[in-house]
């Protein structure tokens, strides 16, 4: 696990309310494509907490053209 993974661990595990954290770390580990169910997990419960986060994912991977990250942010918010 990279340091940073942990780090965000650490975070998420201390302040389990911190939905920013778990956008961060949702949006960094599909950035490396890695770990993507927990991506997911991470950013569907920051979604309800903080519906505005949806264009930190889903923008960044549409404009790279690296449409299916993008689609699993679309599919989180098309579900709520």
């Amino acid at each position: 696990m990279a340091a940073a993974d942990q780090a965000f661990e650490k975070a998420v595990g201390l302040d389990p309310q911190n939905f920013l954290i778990m956008n961060n770390y949702a949006y960094y580990l599909a950035l490396r494509n890695e770990n993507l169910d927990k991506a997911e997990a991470l950013i569907t419960i920051a979604a309800k907490a903080l519906p505005g986060c949806f264009c930190s994912g889903y923008m960044r991977y549409f404009e790279e053209r690296k449409y299916e990250l993008a689609k699993v942010w679309i599919e989180v918010f098309a579900e709520q």
